[in-house]
């Protein structure tokens, strides 16, 4: 298993912070691991609150973080996907205001 593992591609994919991107960033997500390819796939902590909080909104109760991993690619991983999921700091805490800020904080000093 563990030489399976090691010849097997493994794609980190670390999502741009634009609107509309989340989509089609999944789909490749998907299109990589069902060729085969291991994929992690990366958010900010920032980004996952929002999805996380858009999906409590529609389920209408507050969601664990395992649950917010779960809504992205749990049918995946059910039908045998191997993709992982995790997220990092983007050095901001969660109420920075990135929207009306963005243009300085993501040009380099």
């Amino acid at each position: 298993m563990a030489e399976a593992d090691a010849a097997k591609p493994h794609a980190i994919m670390v999502q741009f912070l634009a609107q509309g991107h989340i989509t089609p960033f999944s789909h490749l997500a998907l299109a990589l691991a069902s060729k085969g390819c291991t994929v992690t796939y990366v958010q900010t902590e920032f980004q996952h609150y929002r999805m996380k909080s858009t999906a409590a909104s529609a389920h209408h109760h507050q969601l664990s973080n395992e649950e917010a991993v779960d809504l992205f690619f749990r049918g995946a991983r059910e039908s045998g996907l191997d993709i992982r999921y995790t997220t990092i700091s983007d050095g901001f805490p969660l109420d920075f205001d990135r929207i009306s800020t963005s243009p300085s904080f993501m040009n380099p000093s």
